[in-house]
């Protein structure tokens, strides 16, 4: 049984088929049949012609097997023997990723994965079939950190049934620098560059004539699912996310940064989901490197009336309002008001409302040692010293 929030999972264990055991593979004993590990044993050999011979034994031995198991004689050993063979086909395909991966954990995972109640976990997990992969998702977040590198596999799938369904039964588990980091990345710098290919091409030779078969690749439903991913993240609020918000920051510090578009565009995903994030854990020490892109020329920026209201957005808006929140502050105090616009942003209503919040802000980061000037390295400096500690005492305030 297995354990998952408050549910009890029960999985029953199923039979290996034939190649699995014909691998030398037993998951009671760890015993295989004399013929079975002689041949085995001669795949290693430093002669080809006994290689061959190996190879051509365990095949045969297979094939043995095989047609000793489809002489069904009913309907209901047909339809067993079918699920069965698709056990095989699916246990088989992890064994082969396994075979891939570096050799000081290989040992490792094949002991956990052919234990009879992970096995049937992680046949589903390398099925075909997306209905028949997230049967696995809530027994693998059950074994979690063990299942981690599988975990990882099904939030890269390109059906969206699986990876969603991968996301949600991760809700509840204790996060590690590996998942944080793939989440990161998918929440922040999905879909960027814009100019991802949405096909994936190849040739086939007809004849005389070559044709080219193009796949469609929707990247930009991944992309919108990305606030997912925030969510998870969000959710989890792990110690690095300070870190990796900070760094971020510090690269959009620089103009013209992948990271510096992203922030001042609020109709990407990436960038609506860092200042998300940005509002759940609000890091001060990246205050430092938002007051220098304040620094930066910024376009005039839109003026409109958007549902009677009116707005003010231009490249300096999502910064001032950030340095607020890092300041543990409430933006409406500043005259910031969340609008529908881009999808959901904060805004003021006209540049000078806007100025006369950053101005007072940036006062305020000035009062507590905080500046666009020098470097956010400790330094033996004590102006250095103060400015570090002062952070300190920002980042405890709640």
């Amino acid at each position: 049984m297995l354990r998952i929030g408050n549910r009890i999972l029960t999985v029953k264990p199923r039979i290996m088929t034939a190649s699995i055991l014909l691998l030398g593979i037993s998951v009671g004993t760890g015993q295989a049949a004399p013929s079975i590990s002689s041949a085995i044993r001669r795949l290693g050999s430093s002669r080809y012609t006994v290689r061959q011979e190996a190879s051509a034994d365990l095949r045969m031995l297979m094939t043995h097997q095989l047609r000793m198991m489809i002489h069904a004689t009913s309907d209901e050993r047909r339809v067993r023997l079918m699920r069965l063979l698709e056990f095989d086909e699916h246990i088989t395909r992890w064994a082969l990723a396994v075979m891939r991966r570096p050799q000081p954990n290989r040992r490792e995972l094949f002991d956990w994965g052919l234990s009879p109640l992970v096995a049937p976990l992680v046949a589903d997990a390398f099925a075909y079939r997306p209905s028949v992969q997230v049967k696995a998702v809530n027994g693998l977040a059950a074994l979690w950190p063990q299942s981690q590198w599988i975990v990882q596999r099904l939030l890269r799938s390109r059906h969206r049934l699986v990876y969603l369904s991968m996301l949600s039964a991760m809700w509840n588990v204790k996060p590690n620098t590996k998942i944080i980091h793939q989440l990161w990345q998918w929440s922040i710098m999905s879909g960027y560059p814009m100019v991802q290919p949405s096909v994936r091409q190849h040739l086939v030779k007809f004849h005389h004539q070559v044709i080219t078969v193009t796949h469609f690749v929707n990247i930009w439903q991944r992309v919108q699912d990305s606030t997912f991913a925030a969510n998870v993240l969000r959710h989890w609020n792990p110690p690095q996310l300070k870190a990796l918000l900070t760094a971020f920051a510090r690269t959009a510090s620089k103009p013209n940064t992948p990271a510096a578009r992203i922030l001042s565009s609020p109709s990407m995903a990436g960038g609506r989901n860092y200042l998300a994030l940005f509002a759940r854990a609000r890091p001060a020490a990246a205050a430092h490197y938002l007051l220098k892109i304040l620094h930066h020329p910024t376009p005039g920026g839109i003026n409109f009336n958007f549902n009677n209201q009116r707005v003010h957005w231009d490249g300096h808006t999502t910064i001032v309002y950030l340095l607020i929140l890092a300041a543990h502050q409430k933006p409406s105090d500043y005259h910031f008001f969340h609008s529908q616009l881009y999808g959901g942003s904060w805004l003021t209503s006209t540049p000078g409302a806007q100025l006369a919040a950053q101005k007072r802000i940036v006062a305020w980061w000035h009062q507590h040692h905080v500046t666009s000037a020098g470097t956010a390295a400790p330094s033996r400096h004590p102006s250095a010293v103060h400015r570090q500690k002062s952070l300190h005492v920002i980042a405890g305030l709640r």
